[in-house]
């Protein structure tokens, strides 16, 4: 994703944060005074830790090292698939931290915030059209209705992306998992949008 943005033109930099299952955080490469929209590349050594609070931390502990050592104010974050919810559980347990940067943008991609099928997807889920709200609820997404709470006011733009490569999945994800991100966000986000991608190119790790 990181070399699609560069080749794209967004930005020169690129830096990796690397975090060590203790939660030390080490930076690899710098961030030149007057960068143009640098992306700070984030990699967990556990990163397939389903304890989300976890994660969480882990997120904290990346958004400390960078503000240390750079001081900027305001961020964007971007997460696929897992990644997501580790910035979803960042925002629930630090959204409102003023201490640390504001969040201008979130982007999600490939989120499964209501479950996976086969693992704790509810049985016959279904969202109301106008809020996105599922009809039963696992218990992560109940954990995170406290964002419906605290999600930092008229702030943040979210932008939603899910693929379909046929029959509403794409091919680890149902859409109506990634949907249901708009009952938790859409009401106090500064706007909420969702983008559907069609075909081959929308597979899950496309």
């Amino acid at each position: 994703m990181t070399e699609s943005a560069k080749k794209a033109g967004v930005t020169e930099t690129i830096i990796q944060a690397n975090v060590d299952r203790k939660g030390q955080v080490t930076l690899r490469g710098r961030i030149p005074k007057g960068a143009i929209n640098p992306i700070i590349m984030v990699q967990y050594e556990d990163n397939r830790n389903p304890d989300y609070l976890q994660d969480a931390a882990y997120a904290k502990a990346v958004v400390e090292k960078l503000k240390q050592a750079y001081g900027f104010q305001e961020m964007k974050m971007v997460g696929h698939s897992m990644g997501n919810m580790s910035v979803l559980y960042y925002l629930l347990e630090h959204g409102s931290d003023e201490n640390l940067p504001k969040i201008v943008k979130q982007v999600a991609i490939a989120n499964h915030v209501a479950g996976l099928e086969g693992m704790n997807l509810p049985q016959g889920l279904v969202l109301d059209a106008q809020t996105g709200k599922p009809s039963s609820m696992n218990e992560q997404y109940q954990q995170l209705l406290g964002l419906r709470e605290v999600y930092p006011e008229n702030q943040i733009d979210v932008l939603n992306i899910y693929g379909d490569i046929g029959g509403e999945t794409d091919g680890s994800v149902l859409n109506i998992s990634s949907k249901a991100l708009r009952y938790l966000l859409a009401e106090r986000a500064k706007s909420y949008r969702e983008e559907k991608i069609d075909g081959k190119g929308a597979q899950h790790s496309q």
